[in-house]
């Protein structure tokens, strides 16, 4: 009876920890998760290659810039993409990473 007890209130304990964790690691999410709609979920898309071939560029051209983008939240790099994609220039690109890193 004791071992049932004992088995029975442990579980718990660690759920509970295991759920604390999970929340906290969730508060860390500055952005809102992505989301696939029906019939997109195999799909690769243009964006995505974009993104790959601006991480590329960034860390050819300016490795510590790119250091620094590796450590933004997933919506402060996605803001920083799209200011690429607008046109804005490296020394433009590069002065943004640093203000969003500065700001974490």
């Amino acid at each position: 009876m004791v071992v049932g007890l004992a088995a029975g209130f442990a579980p718990a304990a660690v759920a509970d920890a295991y759920l604390d964790m999970i929340e906290a690691e969730t508060e860390k999410i500055a952005g809102p998760l992505p989301t696939v709609v029906d019939g997109e979920a195999g799909a690769e898309s243009e964006e995505d290659a974009g993104f790959q071939e601006f991480l590329a560029y960034l860390k050819e051209e300016s490795l510590g810039s790119y250091t620094f983008f590796e450590k933004l939240t997933p919506a402060q790099r996605s803001e920083v993409f799209e200011r690429h994609k607008q046109g804005a220039s490296l020394e433009q690109i590069r002065e943004i990473i640093m203000e969003r890193f500065l700001k974490r």
